[in-house]
């Protein structure tokens, strides 16, 4: 992350989409989509590279790149879709722009 806040030029735009790192998250992500549904394949996600968005923000605060917006992503198995909303509790996305 360090080496990408510091190549992102003034007024750059950072986006990014990531999982958080709860137990919603480790259930959904990697017990339900990898090992009990095969949506993917198994290992491709890894608790410990989860992270919670405060941690984010304080990473990019350090770097000063200013975090603008956050939204959660939820994923419908009805639909086969994902729908944006304020739920950040499994995934999410948003961007940030350096100062």
């Amino acid at each position: 992350m360090k080496e990408a806040c510091t190549a992102l030029a003034p007024g750059g735009v950072f986006l990014f989409s990531t999982i958080n790192k709860t137990l919603k998250a480790r259930l959904l992500a990697i017990f339900v989509a990898e090992d009990l549904l095969g949506m993917l394949p198994t290992g491709t996600h890894d608790y410990d590279r989860f992270i919670r968005p405060s941690t984010l923000v304080s990473i990019f605060n350090d770097n000063g790149i200013g975090v603008e917006d956050i939204k959660g992503l939820v994923y419908s198995a009805l639909s086969f879709s994902f729908k944006v909303g304020s739920d950040t509790s499994v995934n999410y996305m948003g961007y940030a722009i350096k100062e």
